[in-house]
């Protein structure tokens, strides 16, 4: 393209930006050359230096986030700002595009110089300032719709479809007309070509190829694309997509590749709703059937997406990136991040959810990977689960929902611990969520300190982050899934550094709040902070460059919680003659001044104040007397500002006025003391069942009136295990939210009963497991015979087995079951899902019938 003088002002800008802004960890940033090693090691030509990096996917340039920016009126160069901020504050450092070819190509593969490929430019430009690298995707092969449908675009991909991108002459010409002219594009914010750009430590060819040709059509078709892209004079490594084409392996490890790519989603996709359970079990190795092959091992491997999709914990991500950095991925990238002004709704990729200020349990989890991606060496052996939850400087927890790294220099934590670094003298980082021994803290947003210099810290704080509703759930942009309130909070500080005595002054732009410290006590609002120890006298200016920050930069949203939300933590289920403990969060722009639970009962309806615990959850303690065996039934009424909402259904109004006419209510089941505990129910359970969908099995009514679970299968489906096929159905269901009332009965129960038969005439034998919160699996093998229907198995016949990995994961090459270490600890008391496995047996065909599952 022809410099401009606009452009060349631009350049100039950028350049002296570039400049101004002081880069942290400077081994990372070296922009010299990449190659890759005999040993598939990127290093950096000039020094020889591994090649860390970690980071996002993150779509705004393109597609269906871009179309959202412009119906909300969103300025995009203002939303890249704002996130790529957020991108530095949670160190990330690489950033991972599949282009939207479809919408900057013509279907001859000639570049269409337009928005989406000058955002493009943009956030590059915008990330490169902040430090960070890129791996490069140029061809996506999708439409732009998802979710909506595809619009009409130019590219060649919507010509030909990725199928027939992959055979059709006409297209694969496209592709490489199209490859030569990306690569020589000239970014109009840096000026220089992506093919030159030192930033770009390497390219992918392609998004997820489908190839089913033969070895010599595929290895044609890749070589192809590499010498087009290096015609440009390209010299960074070229990948391509190897975890969608592990039957082609002979055809890639003939290419002139240098790189394979890979992916991970152990949770499956598109739940519609979050997944629930201990899933550590399936993210503790990443099987590759062709790791050991010498050729394989010659190429580097990067990890072009990954989450575990559909669930909220902050664990997981960190144990994944455990888990890449064994296998030998050298770098990764999270997908995807959502923008600050679309997050939300949640509705760019509804089976992700992340960003900064509406998930910081989660965004601080990416900050721990890409440390973990920095500081575990590729192929390190960190044992088995559960024995490699604490590794290195990390440690990982299930149960108390945390990721944390602890050294003396830096401490992050993505929830309440109880760790704290040997020597906290020395500390000059904490980002955290929730308290520690260091930072106490009552707020629901991530917040971060940094050290200036001693006795100077900058305090960055997030808003309170509220998810009022699934952010799985089926995405609407009508339908907000969270939201943030600046609340003014309580923070206490005892890093040595600060000593016993500071002051603290605001630092961004328009925050007038002068926090009042007593006694290293103090209130806090989001915004950014300087806090000085007493006697601390160097000069510090707010402007001032920090890393690859400005001292007094802010993001965050406005607050925009519109009405009152409760989310209802009660158990769902309680023997009687007890105490009845009710918990809700009740998510309001101030703090309500009183919540009150409206008892109906036969006999007499009664009130309750519930009582503030902390955060946003207040909870009451029903006395034993009032719990009636039944259904146990209730509304609670929120007071805010002297206005009352009841729940469920917010209506306006409180019980017990003369025009509130509204009778829904929550319930919940009191049942005799020494009841069965129910696990599973095809008549209520399937839709949460986790599962591998088949036409052939769903729910259908008998001529008594149940229902059941209908199995009919010509034959097992094979599913991949150790490299092996073989043929299984198996499906879970997370049941402990719904009996946690009668957690403390799970001990006293001596059988597991199911309710099953067979309507061959072969026994079919099936495999009954138990999964507790360690994520450790107890099975027990019976057969169903034909004329039986009711089977009862002492708990004593149980032992540990394997953990099946239901659902199905992406790659599909991934191991079907997993096994703790032997003798791992099993705790009885807190059980959470049930799995039912279908085995082989003397008749192929299966016709099975579930009904229920029960303890007694």
């Amino acid at each position: 393209m022809k410099f401009q003088s606009k452009s060349l002002l631009t350049y100039l800008t950028a350049l002296l930006l570039l400049l101004s802004v002081g880069l942290h960890a400077t081994p990372r940033r070296n922009d010299g050359l990449v190659v890759v090693d005999r040993n598939g090691v990127m290093r950096f030509r000039q020094n020889n230096q591994e090649v860390f990096g970690f980071g996002v996917n993150y779509t705004l340039p393109f597609a269906h986030e871009f179309r959202m920016a412009n119906r909300l009126g969103v300025s995009h160069e203002d939303a890249i700002r704002q996130d790529v901020y957020h991108f530095a504050r949670l160190g990330l450092d690489l950033y991972r595009v599949h282009v939207w070819d479809t919408e900057i190509s013509d279907t001859l593969g000639n570049l269409i110089n337009n928005e989406h490929l000058r955002l493009l430019d943009f956030a590059i430009y915008e990330m490169k300032k902040r430090g960070m690298r890129f791996v490069i995707t140029p061809i996506a092969f999708w439409g732009n719709g998802w979710p909506e449908p595809d619009e009409a675009t130019p590219g060649f991909s919507q010509r030909w479809s990725k199928a027939g991108c992959l055979v059709i002459e006409d297209c694969i010409r496209a592709q490489e007309n199209f490859l030569y002219q990306f690569l020589n594009h000239v970014n109009q914010y840096t000026g220089v070509a992506y093919k030159d750009e030192p930033s770009i430590i390497a390219f992918e060819v392609s998004n997820e190829p489908h190839h089913f040709g033969t070895i010599a059509e595929v290895t044609d078709f890749i070589n192809r694309m590499s010498r087009s892209m290096r015609r440009t004079g390209l010299q960074k490594p070229i990948f391509y997509n190897w975890s969608h084409n592990i039957f082609q392996l002979e055809a890639f490890l003939t290419t002139e590749m240098q790189g394979g790519t890979f992916q991970w989603y152990p949770t499956g996709l598109v739940a519609n709703h979050a997944r629930q359970g201990n899933f550590l079990p399936q993210v503790d190795y990443y099987h590759i059937p062709f790791a050991n092959n010498p050729v394989f091992r010659q190429r580097a491997k990067l990890v072009y997406e990954f989450d575990a999709s559909d669930t909220h914990g902050s664990y997981l991500i960190p144990a994944m990136a455990r888990t890449f950095r064994q296998a030998g991925m050298q770098v990764g990238t999270y997908f995807a991040y959502d923008a600050m002004f679309n997050a939300p709704y949640n509705t760019n990729y509804g089976t992700h959810f992340m960003n900064l200020a509406y998930s910081p349990q989660r965004a601080l989890s990416l900050k721990i990977a890409g440390e973990i991606f920095r500081q575990v060496p590729m192929y390190a052996n960190l044992g088995i689960y559960p024995d490699n939850l604490r590794f290195g400087n990390f440690r990982l927890s299930h149960q108390e929902n945390l990721a944390e790294m602890v050294t003396n220099e830096r401490f992050i934590y993505t929830n309440n611990t109880t760790s704290s670094p040997a020597n906290p003298a020395l500390l000059t980082e904490i980002a955290g969520f929730g308290s520690s021994p260091l930072v106490e803290y009552d707020g629901l947003g991530a917040y971060f300190l940094d050290k200036v210099a001693d006795g100077i810290w900058r305090l960055e704080v997030m808003p309170d982050a509220f998810l009022i509703r699934d952010p799985y759930s089926r995405a609407s942009p009508g339908l907000q899934k969270a939201a943030v309130v600046h609340n003014k909070r309580k923070m206490t500080l005892k890093i040595p550094n600060l000593g016993s005595g500071f002051t603290i002054q605001p630092l961004n732009e328009g925050n007038p709040f002068v926090p009042q410290v007593t006694s290293n006590a103090f209130s806090i609002k989001p915004g950014t902070y300087l806090i000085r120890r007493q006697g601390a006298t160097k000069h510090i200016t707010p402007t001032m460059q920090f890393q690859n920050i400005r001292l007094n930069e802010f993001v965050a949203p406005a607050t925009n919680l519109n009405g009152i939300f409760l989310t209802n933590h009660s158990p769902e289920e309680v023997s009687e003659g007890g105490l009845l403990t009710l918990k809700f969060d009740v998510f309001s722009l101030t703090k309500p001044e009183e919540v009150e639970v409206l008892i109906m009962s036969a006999r007499q309806w009664r009130n309750f104040d519930a009582v503030f615990e902390r955060g946003v959850r207040w909870s009451v303690t029903i006395p034993a007397d009032v719990v009636e065996k039944g259904l146990f039934s209730y509304q609670v009424t929120v007071n805010e500002g002297g206005q009352n909402i009841t729940f469920p259904g917010a209506h306006q109004g409180r019980p017990g006025q003369w025009d509130f006419a509204h009778t829904d209510a929550f319930s919940l089941r009191v049942v005799p003391q020494n009841a069965n505990l129910a696990l599973w129910d095809a008549a209520t359970s399937w839709s949460e069942t986790m599962r591998r969908w088949y036409r052939d099995v769903r729910p259908l009514p008998t001529p008594e009136g149940n229902t059941v679970l209908r199995i009919d299968l010509d034959q097992l489906r094979n599913a991949f295990h150790a490299g092996d096929s073989i043929g299984d159905y198996t499906f879970k269901y997370y049941f402990a939210d719904e009996l946690k009332g009668r957690q403390n009965e799970f001990a006293a129960k001596r059988y597991l009963v199911l309710n099953a038969r067979t309507l061959t005439q072969t026994a079919q034998p099936v495999e009954v497991g138990l999964i507790d919160h360690n994520g450790v699996a107890f099975t027990a093998q019976i057969s169903i015979e034909p004329g039986k229907k009711q089977y009862r198995i002492p708990l004593s016949a149980f032992s540990q087995g394997k953990y099946a990995i239901i659902p199905r994961p992406y790659p599909v090459f991934m191991s079907f079951f997993h096994e703790a270490k032997e003798d791992a600890p099993f705790d009885w008391n807190k059980l959470q899902t049930i799995q039912f496995s279908i085995r082989e047996g003397a008749s192929q065909r299966v016709s099975l019938e579930v009904e229920q599952i029960w303890l007694e």
